[in-house]
């Protein structure tokens, strides 16, 4: 099904191919799209038919569901943060586990509600973001040794509210969508804060709880805003250039969606959540505009 510019993966069922409330999505290299939902599946798709291909459960999700995911710089394997059971899980495409690692706790290293993992440019190091007791960013080497954090604050005294999705930009700069703030953070290698932009409130070019975050290949942030029930699209310096979707259950219209994500090829999938599907957006740079879908 496509209207409002958008092509309809799924729907709402536990079934392979359909949904419980898809919570994040990623690309692999081959425009592939990873699915997480909130029945603790991993599903692969093929972004252009819409057909399933593949799917594995995650270790658990008795407790809740990740929120984010990011396809390693292999363009292949899968990065998990399994926000509920305090660990990162990274898998290769047959759902085996290659590494595993996480500790329970408020201190430098452990976590609570880890939200998203980045593996950065360097290939030796990921970004987590992680709320609770704590709202941080934190650095780690691959095999889940601390590096370093920032925003350690506690409840109303962190720098940051519920960050929910972290991104790095070709420059190597580090983008955190910090959501409770409603606002992009943007790090410099050593965490650095180097510029904040966004303002909360839902008029174009605001921002309404920013719940994930991803670079295009032209260099464009797109952000998915859980409050407004839209994505919206800017240069890295906080520029807006368009929106798309709104709230509403007919494709091209969005209910609480939880995830964006780019394909290779420039495709937008966007985790429709709360209406169970995906939604695939194949011209975005056509169909975004100042007032969302036409």
């Amino acid at each position: 099904m496509e209207s409002g510019g958008a092509r309809v993966i799924g729907a709402v069922g536990r079934q392979p191919g359909q949904f419980a409330k898809p919570r994040a999505v990623a690309f692999a290299q081959d425009n592939s799209l990873y699915v997480i939902d909130r029945s603790g599946r991993i599903q692969i798709m093929d972004s252009e038919t819409g057909e399933f291909i593949s799917k594995w459960n995650l270790p658990g999700w008795s407790n809740g569901t990740p929120t984010g995911i990011t396809v390693d710089n292999d363009g292949e394997s899968l990065w998990v943060a399994d926000t509920h059971y305090q660990q990162i899980l990274h898998y290769d495409r047959d759902g085996n586990i290659l590494t595993q690692w996480g500790e329970d706790g408020t201190d430098p290293g452990q976590m609570i509600f880890p939200t998203d993992v980045c593996p950065d440019p360097d290939g030796r190091t990921v970004w987590v973001t992680e709320y609770g007791q704590r709202s941080r960013i934190m650095q780690f080497t691959r095999d889940g040794e601390f590096v370093r954090e920032w925003g350690s604050g506690v409840y109303e005294y962190s720098d940051l509210q519920r960050p929910m999705a972290i991104a790095v930009s070709d420059d190597g700069s580090i983008f955190v969508a910090d959501a409770g703030n409603h606002r992009i953070l943007i790090f410099d290698r050593d965490l650095g804060l180097r510029a904040t932009w966004g303002e909360p409130g839902e008029e174009p070019g605001q921002l309404k709880y920013p719940y994930d975050i991803a670079f295009a290949p032209d260099g464009t942030l797109y952000v998915c805003e859980y409050g407004t029930s839209r994505v919206s699209r800017f240069t890295a310096d906080g520029d807006f250039l368009g929106l798309w979707g709104g709230p509403g259950h007919d494709a091209g219209r969005l209910y609480s969606p939880w995830g964006v994500a780019i394909a290779p090829n420039g495709f937008v999938a966007v985790a429709d959540t709360n209406n169970g599907r995906i939604q695939i957006i194949e011209q975005p740079e056509r169909r975004f505009n100042s007032g969302g879908s036409a």
